[in-house]
């Protein structure tokens, strides 16, 4: 359906090239998961922030925002994605390190988060969540070919978790103790 902006429906929303849709659509849903976890990794960042907490941490997120933007991007203008790194390391690394936590990080992987643990942590368990949660409504949005970037998007956001889940392993390391607020 093309966009007349006076008789446009509530229920609908604008697509590439002037395309209505139902709000339900699958690309639609996925656009809102994807601003949800954004907001959360946004809101998380400024608590950082407000407590004077490590800033390193603060930059690695920094880093997931910039490429869930990316992401954002490369749907709504449905082009492609492109290569990326997070955390200083590539797909195949961030997959590595992920997969093996013990040998980098000393931590053991599949750690049930529990209440005890640090708010830092359960904060990068809780966007490690989502990221997944945003995963999942991208395999439902993106057929294999119908989209340009549909699997570019999927493959990022798998590695996004990974990231996430390797800054998990790093906080129960020890890696993000507080440090000084910089100037």
């Amino acid at each position: 359906m093309q966009n007349d902006s006076n008789t446009k429906p509530e229920r609908m929303t604008q697509m590439a090239h002037g395309d209505l849709v139902e709000k339900t659509h699958p690309r639609i849903v996925f656009r809102g998961k994807l601003d949800t976890f954004e907001a959360q990794l946004v809101l998380f960042e400024a608590q950082l922030l407000a407590a004077g907490d490590n800033l390193t941490l603060i930059e690695e997120l920094e880093q997931v925002g910039a490429l869930a933007g990316r992401i954002m991007r490369s749907e709504v203008l449905e082009e492609k994605l492109g290569d990326f790194t997070l955390l200083g390391f590539d797909e195949a690394a961030l997959r590595d390190r992920s997969h093996h936590p013990e040998k980098y990080y000393g931590v053991k992987a599949l750690t049930l988060p529990t209440y005890r643990m640090s708010n830092t942590y359960l904060s990068l368990n809780l966007l490690r969540a989502q990221a997944r949660e945003v995963e999942l409504t991208a395999v439902k949005a993106f057929a294999p070919g119908g989209h340009k970037s549909g699997e570019e998007i999927i493959r990022a956001l798998n590695r996004m978790s990974s990231a996430l889940f390797i800054m998990m392993c790093k906080s129960a390391s020890g890696a993000y103790i507080h440090s000084p607020r910089e100037c």
